[in-house]
């Protein structure tokens, strides 16, 4: 199959994307918010095309709802969520080891190994080992969810790395079939907080 480097992809995190044609294009993912993966890359991609994207080992598959050319690129949208029937509700557990790439700073295309520490109605607690500025989008990959979300804080732990509270705005999940799945992000907020934390609405302490 064939490959196209994108000169953008520096600009973010790479996402490889797997167009009809049977091309392959690197391209630099700049948002995912409510299901909906927003990329820059250096050719145009025809709407309503059927994709399948790839961010590290995640799989997901989508429909490109627009690609428009900007600032000497073209900006494109992926819906990856176009099917709301078949929407389930992911449930992430706590002390989860994940790779964590923050967009924006020095650290946005190497990434690091992180954990997330708890989970809650609004936001996560992830354990990071470089320091990460509030208002930094924020991607946590895990065996079978990506999670998106904006840093509100970062501290520094005892053990010399950092603690960052992120609000989430979005939460995908893929299974071995290669079916994912967002669901409607309160709805899944309150489920998971009533699962995991078995407190329901409420917050752990010192959170976000």
């Amino acid at each position: 199959m064939a490959v196209a480097d994108v000169s953008v992809a520096h600009s973010g995190p790479e996402v490889a994307l797997h167009v009809p044609s049977g091309l392959t294009l690197k391209c630099a993912l700049f948002g995912l918010d409510q299901g909906k993966m927003h990329v820059r890359n250096d050719l145009w991609i025809e709407p309503e095309s059927r994709v399948r994207v790839q961010f590290g080992h995640l799989k997901f598959s989508g429909i490109v709802t627009y690609c428009i050319r900007k600032d000497g690129h073209y900006s494109t949208c992926i819906d990856l969520m176009p099917g709301h029937e078949e929407r389930r509700e992911p449930r992430l557990s706590i002390q989860r080891g994940g790779h964590v790439t923050a967009l924006g700073g020095g650290h946005r295309s190497a990434g690091a190994p992180g954990v997330l520490l708890d989970l809650a109605v609004s936001g996560m607690r992830v354990h990071v080992p470089y320091e990460v500025e509030p208002g930094t989008m924020i991607f946590v990959e895990m065996d079978t969810e990506l999670v998106a979300g904006e840093v509100r804080r970062c501290t520094k732990a005892a053990n010399g790395n950092y603690e960052a509270g992120v609000a989430i705005t979005d939460v995908l999940t893929t299974r071995g079939s290669g079916a994912h799945s967002r669901s409607v992000l309160h709805k899944a907020r309150m489920r998971m907080a009533h699962a995991i934390l078995g407190k329901g609405m409420e917050q752990p302490a010192n959170f976000v």
